[in-house]
């Protein structure tokens, strides 16, 4: 854009004017979708005046510039200004726009007295200007181009300078090299890793759809991707070190991090120019005008980060090693993930069902869990994990004394004190707050998961023969009086640990096929009344009373729809490979979250429609073709799940949950078709169990011939064969 205008200035006795417009009513800022169709209608303006104009001298058919809603007109007289000044106008009048006559001016390079008089059009009159910015660059009236930025450009360099000089860095890096202990190695990794750790934009993983028209008409940076390239640079800015800077000068830097890092241990102290953070606030569900539902992300120094990581992958080594932490935790957890938990709770309550019981099932909410980690509590807590009192004082220096700034669309907020909680962002916080809550999932009766704060606290019942009206009673008797026990405990623990339970979110499901029977039995945390609800949502699944998935997997249509619904809209922009991969990336992944937890339901099938709908927008049959159904990639994805529980690479609890192996006592026809992984699978006896994971993924197991399985334990390899053999046959 730039470029485009400082060529102008290479033929004299031509005028540029500059034109912002504003609309009352738009689409939300901040939304890729939205950018794109602001474009979309802009770009029928450029049409228009294109459409509308004459060639332009030396300009030819280049009447407009349009960068968003900065707009720039170009004209080499001043009637053909006024000219397509009026056609904007027009425009903006005809769609419920209208052009900012304060910040609109015009600029002449050359020409002569006439032309520096007022443009008048139609009511609207626009001023000339002396010098005119645009972009960070200023333009004047001489042709001459100079960077708004150029002053603080130097000034930065200067500061790097000052600590670059090359006898300096020469002294610092080979003074002592034998005295390092720890691994460079394990440090040029980590440089490299946190480097690298900016996720890629939508645009950089598929260079294809750069070469759109609406990528050339218009190739900026979107919203999200803009607020994480800036994140960079602010979280790197107290100590001018660029990630780039991270990952070329890694074998150089890591002898001077080497020392610094092991000073800072030695010490055991946290440098103070680390513990400021800058916060992004990130909105969660519900209202956005309420502060409270948004995620305050600190934005840290990458050297920070760089340091975090080799301590929190030595301490997890550490606690894993010694099993320090509870099995029953699933959050940030190698190997570990939503879909575990998710895969436990439902065969756990699904059993129930199959042996005539019920389930009373209660998610807690802790307000603002990571904000308030009382920091004296969990200090207090490290020893008793084999912590020396050197480690225990680091951690003590890294939580105190931090302070934090909000950030809010290039507004900074001025620096403010904290004196509690662990930064979100951070590379330690997660285990930090592991620890802290760890003691939580030892204080129950009833069986208590975690992923991370999101906490399920439950009790099954269960009966050798379907149970009389006499028995029901008692056993939802003895259900409410142990969860209200452990009700207790957990609220006694949150005061004792400053942790607020907020009981008016926790949400309470009871879990039955008995509609009949009233519930008397209510349950009572923190003095308030948990009401039953119809259903409860945990880690972005919706269970109901009787485990039935047809409101989630509705759901998931519906939202999958939503989008696919926009893409029908755009769908003449983009060429068919290209909409291909919008569907692989935005659409599919929404559809196919925790499938193996409720694959086996028979309302799949709406999802297969969505997909019907998504292979005739792309409409070409080769693409179509190669795409594997839906239905495959469930299969496959819950056979590879399947197979990581078979060989214990999970918790112990979801571990005790898989059938044993088939008992072969002789050989029969059958057992000779079978292949020596083959699982003992019992009587389901109710749709709610054999359409769960184990029931429904076994039977799927044992019908895979030998050939799919490795000699040893290899998903990668058990994946690839599994979903040739289910390609093939069926």
């Amino acid at each position: 854009m730039l470029g485009a205008i400082a060529a102008m200035y290479a033929v004299t006795e031509s005028v540029l004017g500059t034109a912002v417009f504003a609309t009352t009513m738009g689409v939300r800022q901040g939304s890729p979708t939205s950018c794109l169709l602001f474009i979309i209608f802009v770009n029928d303006l450029i049409k228009s005046i294109k459409d509308n104009c004459e060639d332009d001298g030396f300009l030819s058919w280049l009447h407009i510039l349009v960068l968003m809603d900065d707009t720039v007109l170009l004209a080499t007289t001043r009637e053909r200004m006024l000219h397509k000044i009026g056609l904007m106008k027009t425009y903006c009048d005809n769609y419920g726009m209208k052009v900012n006559e304060a910040k609109t001016k015009f600029f002449v390079v050359g020409g002569n007295a006439a032309d520096m008089e007022p443009l008048r059009v139609e009511g609207l009159e626009v001023l000339r200007c002396q010098q005119y910015s645009y972009l960070g660059a200023t333009f004047t009236a001489d042709g001459s181009v100079h960077q708004a930025v150029r002053t603080h450009a130097l000034a930065k360099a200067a500061h790097v300078s000052k600590y670059n000089t090359k006898d300096y860095v020469y002294d610092l890096i080979h003074n002592d090299l034998d005295d390092i202990s720890i691994g460079m190695r394990e440090l040029k990794r980590n440089l490299h890793q946190v480097a690298s750790s900016r996720r890629k934009t939508y645009l950089e993983m598929n260079p294809s759809l750069c070469a759109h028209p609406i990528y050339l008409e218009k190739q900026k940076v979107p919203e999200k991707d803009r607020v994480a390239f800036t994140r960079f640079r602010v979280s790197s800015h107290s100590l001018a070190v660029e990630p780039i800077v991270l990952r070329n000068c890694a074998s150089v830097l890591a002898p001077c991090l080497v020392k610094l890092f092991q000073l800072c241990l030695s010490t055991s102290t946290f440098p103070s120019c680390w513990k400021f953070a800058y916060i992004q606030p990130v909105p969660k569900k519900g209202d956005r005008s309420n502060p409270s539902n948004y995620r305050p992300i600190a934005l840290i120094s990458c050297l920070s980060k760089v340091f975090e990581s080799i301590l929190n992958r030595k301490i997890l080594k550490h606690l894993s090693l010694h099993n320090l932490l509870s099995d029953r935790q699933y959050g940030f957890r190698q190997g570990r993930s939503t879909g575990d938990l998710l895969a436990f709770l439902t065969e756990s309550w699904s059993s129930s069902f199959r042996d005539f019981g019920e389930t009373f099932a209660v998610a807690l909410d802790i307000s603002k869990a990571f904000d308030r980690v009382w920091h004296k509590a969990l200090i207090s807590k490290l020893p008793s994990y084999g912590f020396y009192p050197s480690l225990c004082n680091f951690i003590s220096s890294f939580l105190s004394d931090r302070s934090i700034a909000a950030v809010v669309d290039g507004h900074c907020s001025s620096p403010k004190s904290i004196n509690s909680g662990v930064p979100q962002g951070s590379v330690l916080s997660p285990t930090l707050f592991l620890l802290f809550i760890n003691d939580l999932l030892n204080q129950t009766s009833c069986p208590i998961q975690s992923y991370a704060d999101d906490t399920t606290l439950h009790f099954s019942t269960s009966f050798h023969r379907r149970p009389t009206l006499q028995e029901v009673n008692i056993s939802r008797r003895e259900a409410t009086e142990r969860l209200t026990s452990d009700l207790s405990k957990i609220s006694d623990w949150g005061r004792a640990n400053l942790v607020l339970f907020n009981a008016s979110k926790t949400q309470f499901l009871h879990l039955s096929t008995r509609h009949n029977l009233p519930d008397n039995y209510p349950l009572f945390f923190n003095d308030t009344q948990l009401s039953p609800s119809s259903t409860l949502n945990i880690l972005g699944l919706s269970f109901t009373y009787n485990l039935n998935w047809k409101l989630h997997i509705s759901s998931l249509a519906k939202t999958a729809s939503m989008k696919l619904g926009v893409l029908r809209r755009l769908r003449q922009f983009f060429s068919p490979p290209q909409l291909l991969t919008l569907y692989k990336g935005l659409i599919r992944p929404c559809m196919e979250y925790a499938s193996h937890v409720w694959g086996g339901s028979t309302h799949t099938a709406l999802l297969d429609r969505v997909e019907s709908k998504a292979f005739r927008l792309i409409n070409s049959s080769p693409l179509t073709d190669c795409l594997q159904p839906l239905s495959h990639r469930r299969n496959v994805a819950s056979l590879a799940v399947f197979y990581r529980y078979f060989h214990a690479n999970c918790s112990s609890d979801l571990a005790n949950c898989m059938p044993p192996l088939l008992p072969r006592p002789r050989c029969t026809r059958l057992s000779s078709f079978s292949h020596s992984y083959s699982v003992h699978l019992s009587n389901a006896r109710v749709n709610q169990y054999s359409q769960s994971f184990i029931p429904f993924s076994g039977k799927l197991w044992n019908s895979l011939p030998a050939s799919v399985f490795p000699p040893s334990y290899d998903l990668n390899s058990f994946k690839r064969e599994v979903s040739g053999h289910l390609s093939t046959n069926f």
